[in-house]
């Protein structure tokens, strides 16, 4: 889960969340085959489920405080963030606080 976690996020900071399908998902995270059926195979829609569930009992219990929410939208595989003010973040938003908090970081090191 946490592979395809990352890999969804990734791919959407990259503006690559409009190609989120389960075909590429199969082939990327899963290494299912070029022959993937996603009516015979359902270990996508499954995983997803799995992640999206796992991101709500984190958000409800440790990760109440976060300030950013991240979530994956029911029938979508690519993730949408948002601030725990409700606020919409836009990709070049997140990038720009991604920036941010990886330069303090670094300052920090």
């Amino acid at each position: 889960m946490k592979e395809l976690l990352s890999f969804l996020v990734e791919q959407t900071l990259q503006g690559n969340g409009d190609r989120l399908k389960q075909f590429t998902i199969a082939i990327e995270i899963f290494d299912r085959g070029v022959d993937f059926d996603r009516q015979s195979d359902p270990i996508i829609r499954i995983q997803a489920g799995r992640v999206c569930r796992s991101l709500d009992t984190y958000y409800f219990t440790e990760g109440v405080n976060d300030a950013l929410y991240i979530n994956i939208p029911k029938g979508r595989y690519a993730p949408s963030f948002k601030l725990r003010s409700e606020e919409d973040l836009s990709l070049n938003q997140l990038h720009k606080r991604l920036l941010r908090i990886r330069q303090r970081a670094s300052a920090l090191a």
